[in-house]
């Protein structure tokens, strides 16, 4: 991934509101925050587990900040949290 790019306003909605997105893609970031929304449609705690464990989401995370030309705190935010709430759940 190299640049940077503008956050779709859709995806970023349904980030927000802890959903996966179905809005198609059209660069690298809407990639990126497609991948990141499939952590609102894992069911099962092991599975958030292994991804905090591996920093698989941290690393994509750390893309967006990298590649983003807007403010991403908001979008990390939601995520961390979730993830956290998952696995204490």
């Amino acid at each position: 991934m190299d640049g940077e790019y503008e956050l779709k306003e859709k995806i970023v909605k349904d980030i927000k509101n802890e959903q996966p997105t179905t809005e198609r893609f059209e660069n690298d970031m809407d990639i990126l925050l497609r991948m990141l929304g499939f952590v609102f449609d894992i069911n099962f705690k092991y599975s958030i587990k292994i991804l905090k464990n591996r920093n698989i989401i941290d690393n994509k995370l750390q893309l967006l900040e990298e590649h983003s030309n807007q403010n991403v705190s908001e979008i990390k935010s939601t995520i961390t949290t979730y993830i956290q709430k998952k696995i204490i759940d």
